[in-house]
């Protein structure tokens, strides 16, 4: 299997499609098996997702990402966990555990919360998977 982390230092990049580089982790059986760092400058949305395609990724786990891009990619079979905050390894460990979800915050040490939305407006409403008024 094939897991793709967005980077930003070693987190979660806030957002994929502006993400400078990806963290490619292969597993199997519940370990990792590999990692390798490939850098994203000069790639949008469109070229991202035909080379990701072209690695056989499995599996992406980000934070924000574009409601365009996130079509795409589930278009083209690959599992999205979005909204996804904190260390990589932490998500990664999460992830093979079975424990990871999307909208998950991961503090020092693994610990876990849900994004929480206060108030009224514009938002993304995760029941329905739209933007809303």
């Amino acid at each position: 299997m094939t897991i793709v982390f967005p980077l930003f230092g070693s987190r979660v990049s806030p957002r994929f499609d502006c993400a400078p580089a990806m963290l490619l982790v292969t597993a199997a059986g519940g370990e990792v098996t590999g990692r390798e760092i490939v850098s994203m400058e000069g790639r949008n949305s469109l070229d991202r997702v035909n080379w990701l395609c072209q690695q056989g990724v499995d599996v992406i786990i980000c934070g924000g990402i574009s409601c365009f891009t996130m079509r795409m990619l589930t278009d083209r079979g690959l599992r999205v966990y979005p909204w996804v905050t904190g260390d990589i390894d932490d998500a990664l460990r999460l992830f093979l555990r079975g424990q990871l979800q999307s909208g998950l915050v991961i503090g020092p040490g693994g610990s876990r919360r849900r994004w929480r939305c206060r108030g009224r407006g514009r938002g993304f409403s995760g029941r329905t998977g739209r933007f809303s008024e």
